[in-house]
């Protein structure tokens, strides 16, 4: 599988990476699965944020909840052919989840509680990048941002609407009660080495 014009363009895009003298092999595969990881997950959230902006302006909360509950996870899971990578997996999960598939694995539940606990010491919180299984697992923390408090901050602030439209279309919903700046959870990117190691 060789690298899209639009994959190339993806990594031009990625934040620099130093690279150390006399660094093994595995450095280079390492900055270029953190770039795509980096420009995955921002590529979701900006294709998320659209979205649900454009939902809120035409129908208000109860619209935006509801292209959320229908069109989400097909929008995470058409990241990597936006991005030429059909290889690669994204998944948005947390410990809180909203859709039952977006629940974490039991990988996914151990990096979600130590960027939590990272949080809870140092109050600052930093990608992660995991080497697993011949495949690289970058996770992006999530932070609660103002557009996200409306269907995601403290239940007893949400409008009747609101509660209606979240309780009938997620009876087991979790994701309720954060307040902004809080941390909710993290895309998760899978990269698996064989496609990092193609020209």
């Amino acid at each position: 599988m060789k690298l899209g014009g639009r994959l190339k363009n993806f990594l031009m895009m990625g934040f620099v990476v130093g690279v150390c003298l006399g660094a093994s092999e595995s450095v280079p595969q390492e900055e270029k699965a953190r770039q795509l990881g980096a420009n995955a997950a921002a590529e979701l959230q900006r294709v998320l944020r659209g979205e649900l902006s454009a939902a809120m302006q035409q129908g208000g909360p109860g619209q935006a909840i509801r292209v959320c509950a229908q069109k989400a996870l097909l929008l995470t899971r058409d990241i990597p052919q936006r991005m030429e990578l059909p290889a690669m997996t994204i998944k948005r999960t947390s410990v809180r989840w909203r859709n039952e598939m977006n629940r974490p694995d039991a990988f996914e539940e151990k990096i979600l509680a130590d960027l939590e606990a990272r949080v809870r010491a140092e109050g600052s919180l930093e990608p992660v990048l995991v080497l697993q299984n011949k495949a690289y697992h970058y996770f992006e923390p999530i932070r609660t941002a103002g557009l996200c408090l409306t269907c995601h901050g403290p239940e007893e602030k949400m409008p009747e609407n609101v509660k209606s439209a979240l309780d009938a279309l997620y009876p087991g919903d979790r994701a309720r009660g954060y307040a902004a700046g809080d941390f909710r959870g993290v895309i998760h990117v899978t990269i698996p080495q064989e496609v990092l190691a193609e020209p």
